[in-house]
């Protein structure tokens, strides 16, 4: 039984850590697509002043050869929906956290642990049980005995 709750507690914490994970992942992808489209922004017009400078030479891509880039793709619409799966993935989780209920159960150890286990826990009950009413037999004995 203690090695289920010790493993009970460790899913708990792993599943917490997941949640932090997602949280702080989603929060760090959500900067890359303004950067994304700045960037981009930024650099289709430094690379056409750059063939505008170059182009005596034959252009840009004709200097830098097989390095030359023609086309920078827009991919901040992928970032955006990944960390909108994130956040409903997150958002998810969380509404399936489990909370721990509060307070003690009493009967809660009777239900606990394995066949043969529950099986003798029940046996033990129905001991006691008989127990007490031979002594409720032996006291009312008494009490009869006592009165005649």
């Amino acid at each position: 039984m203690m090695i289920c709750l010790f493993l009970a507690h460790h899913i708990d914490k792993l599943h917490i850590e997941l949640e932090n994970l997602t949280a702080l992942t989603s929060q760090g992808l959500s900067v890359l697509p303004p950067f994304m489209v700045a960037v981009r922004n930024m650099l289709t017009p430094h690379q056409l002043a750059l063939d505008l400078l170059l182009a005596s030479e034959g252009g840009l891509c004709h200097v830098l050869g097989s390095q030359c880039c023609t086309f920078v793709p827009d991919t901040a619409d992928n970032v955006s929906e990944t960390i909108t799966h994130m956040n409903n993935l997150l958002s998810q989780m969380k509404a399936e956290d489990v909370s721990v209920p509060e307070g003690f159960a009493f009967w809660d150890w009777l239900t606990s642990g394995s066949w043969f286990h529950m099986l003798f826990q029940y046996l033990i009950h129905v001991v006691i049980f008989f127990i007490f009413l031979a002594v409720f037999f032996s006291l009312l004995r008494v009490s009869r005995f006592v009165s005649a």
